[in-house]
C-alpha cells in the first residue's frame, strides 16, 4: 500500500508541475536574464554561444550607437574551426563594425575560457571598463563567471537584447 500511496504522490506532483509550466517557466526565465543599464565602456565583449549571430547583431548595434570603439570577439563558431575562415569577423564587418575595432580571441570554447581568455585581451589593451553583449539567458551566468575571473577593478555591464528572447513563452521553441 505504501509504494501505491507513494506512486500517486509522484503523479500528482508531476501533474501539478506539468500543468502550472505556465506560471512558474516564466519567472525562471526572467530570473536568468539579466540587463543592466548601458553606459559607456572601452569595449564590447561577445562571448561566443549558439546563438552568437544575435549576440554579434546586439554588439553592432551599441558600437554604432557609441557605447565602446572596440568590440572583443570571444571564442570561435564550430563552421570557423572547420573551415580557418573568420566568419564573426567577417559578419561583425558586414553589419558597420569596423575592422580595425575588432580584435578576436579565437581559442576559448567556454564561457569560462571566454572570460580567462578575454581577461589578457583586457589587459594588454589597458581596458577599465567592459560590456558583456551575451544572449538574455546567458547573461546571469556570463555576468557570474566574467566577474569572477576578471580583476575587481574592471568594471562589467552585462546586457542584451531582450527582444531576442520570449520570456513568457521560451520553453514552446525548442532553439529556447
Amino acid at each position: 500500500m505504501k509504494k501505491a500511496g507513494v506512486f500517486i504522490f509522484l503523479a500528482l506532483a508531476v501533474s501539478a508541475v506539468v500543468f502550472t509550466n505556465g506560471l512558474w517557466l516564466p519567472q525562471a526565465a526572467r530570473w536568468l536574464i539579466v540587463n543592466e543599464k548601458l553606459v559607456p565602456a572601452d569595449v564590447i565583449i561577445v562571448p561566443s554561444g549558439n546563438e552568437q549571430n544575435l549576440r554579434i547583431v546586439y554588439a553592432a548595434k551599441l558600437y554604432k550607437e557609441g557605447y565602446a570603439h572596440k568590440v572583443l570577439l570571444s571564442g570561435r563558431l564550430a563552421l570557423e574551426k572547420e573551415t580557418g575562415i573568420n566568419l564573426g569577423r567577417i559578419y561583425a564587418v558586414s553589419l558597420g563594425i569596423a575592422e580595425k575595432d575588432i580584435i578576436l580571441e579565437m581559442d576559448s570554447a567556454s564561457t569560462f575560457e571566454n572570460a580567462l581568455f578575454s581577461k589578457k585581451v583586457i589587459a594588454d589593451n589597458g581596458f577599465k571598463s567592459v560590456i558583456l553583449a551575451t544572449y538574455p539567458i546567458h547573461t546571469r551566468r556570463t555576468r557570474y563567471i566574467f566577474k569572477r575571473v576578471l580583476p575587481k577593478q574592471i568594471a562589467i555591464y552585462t546586457v542584451c537584447d531582450k527582444g531576442a528572447f520570449d520570456a513568457g513563452r521560451w520553453w514552446g521553441n525548442s532553439d529556447s
